[in-house]
């Protein structure tokens, strides 16, 4: 069963703060890498070598390319989506194109409910409901 929290809209400056946060986080937690994708228009840009962004990306550099692209012209955080997810955690972040968040996640997930208590205290109004396609995750469920 697919869970997911989506905040309220937060403004670009929060999303910025979120991604460096999660990136900060993520390190710390002795994690070195993740997949990311961009969505959206700043996909066509970011993506015209031919890349899918179905590859893993050291974790520190994810900012600088996201603050790159936006720099570009092609996008940014809260205009369109930008996709994380950290192998092999059944989870993946979305900043979305509607400037919330996203985390869809299989329970249980601790590293979710950290995250659910973050964005209630930064006042972000999260929302948890069920749903979300698997597949769409880049990962399959464990077995019930």
């Amino acid at each position: 069963m697919i869970r997911e929290i989506v905040t309220r809209p937060v403004t670009a400056p929060q999303l910025a703060e979120e991604l460096s946060f999660l990136v900060h986080h993520l390190r710390g937690l002795g994690y070195e890498s993740c997949f990311a994708a961009f969505g959206g228009a700043w996909a066509i840009d970011y993506y015209s070598d031919g890349t899918t962004g179905d590859g893993a990306v050291p974790i520190d550099t994810l900012p600088g390319e996201v603050f790159r692209a936006a720099a570009a012209g092609w996008g940014g955080l809260g205009a369109n989506d930008l996709f994380i997810s950290i192998p092999p955690l059944p989870l993946q972040f979305r900043f979305c194109n509607d400037s919330d968040l996203h985390l869809a996640f299989e329970p249980p997930c601790d590293l979710a409910d950290f995250f659910r208590r973050r964005w209630e205290a930064l006042g972000y109004g999260p929302a948890e409901s069920e749903g979300g396609d698997p597949r769409m995750l880049g990962w399959v469920p464990r077995p019930d």
